[in-house]
């Protein structure tokens, strides 16, 4: 809902306050904690969609594209560093538009895959990160860059496993209905 589309807001604002590092850093803030409230609301008053399912990573991700070409175009992020910082985006973007255009992906993906300790991890890594630049703590920067780099390849690898065995499931499970297997 409001929650997910506030990503949206923040993406469009992002690239008018990136050389104001603290304002720049709110707005950061804010789009986190809009993606925490969001998966919290949502789980805990299950009020969890297929259309949500879908929207929320579209939301994540174009936030996270608004930040990476705002950044690079101000000169305080490298392509090499965008890269690192979220190979776990780049790696997930072709996923991210199957559920886009593909109906029955988005049905498994909703019905089948919630979020993990490993993907959390990851996005609060990334935050950190993005913050220790915004702030100029170049050593914070590139610890947590490695990190989540680390932490966003193997996140990424292990999400599109899972959704493949979901995918592969639901087509076993569907043609069994079809052939009255059990």
């Amino acid at each position: 809902g409001l929650l997910t589309l506030s990503r949206v807001g923040f993406a469009v604002v992002f690239p008018f306050v990136v050389h104001q590092s603290l304002v720049a850093l709110a707005v950061l803030v804010a789009a986190a904690l809009s993606a925490m409230l969001d998966g919290w609301y949502a789980r805990r008053f299950n009020r969890c969609s297929v259309t949500g399912a879908v929207l929320d990573p579209i939301t994540d991700k174009l936030f996270a594209a608004s930040v990476v070409v705002s950044l690079i175009v101000a000169g305080r992020l490298h392509l090499v560093w965008a890269a690192l910082l979220f190979i776990r985006e780049l790696v997930e973007l072709p996923l991210t538009a199957w559920l886009a255009i593909d109906a029955r992906a988005k049905r498994v993906h909703a019905d089948e895959l919630h979020s993990n300790l490993l993907g959390k991890a990851t996005t609060t890594i990334q935050f950190v990160a993005l913050a220790a630049l915004l702030l100029d703590q170049r050593t914070i920067f590139f610890v947590t860059l490695t990190a989540t780099a680390v932490f966003g390849a193997v996140s990424a690898g292990s999400y599109c496993l899972q959704f493949r065995r979901a995918m592969r499931l639901h087509r076993e499970r569907h043609s069994n209905v079809a052939t009255g297997s059990p």
